[in-house]
């Protein structure tokens, strides 16, 4: 019964991750008309601070799939943990694949880079 817990909630995080990029990506894209969307399982990571996520945010703008000054929510302090999930799917015939970092709350899309 308690492994069966920890599944469902696992399942609803990354549904909530999903919905997360879905949004971002509708938001951000130049170009929205893309094939399927795989993802990765959801993830965590310790070794992503502040300074990271600007040089982060410093590449996106580069990225030609990508809206220039992406405008990403205002987190007030970062959590010791962050959470991740690997992206995939087709745009303009060209595979893509990108890691999107969350907030541990998953309310927040921190950054994207291309993997």
């Amino acid at each position: 019964m308690l492994l069966a817990s920890f599944l469902f909630i696992g399942c609803g995080k990354k549904q909530d991750a999903k919905l997360l990029v879905s949004a971002f990506l509708d938001n951000n894209l130049k170009n929205t008309d893309i094939g399927s969307i795989s993802y990765s399982d959801l993830d965590s990571t310790i070794y992503i601070n502040d300074s990271i996520i600007g040089v982060m945010h410093q590449q996106a703008d580069t990225m030609k799939a990508f809206k220039p000054k992406i405008v990403y929510d205002k987190v007030k302090a970062l959590d010791d943990t962050v959470l991740y999930i690997k992206v995939k799917f087709k745009q303009n015939n060209e595979k893509q694949t990108y890691i999107v970092y969350f907030d541990h709350a998953l309310q927040h899309v921190l950054a994207i880079k291309r993997y």
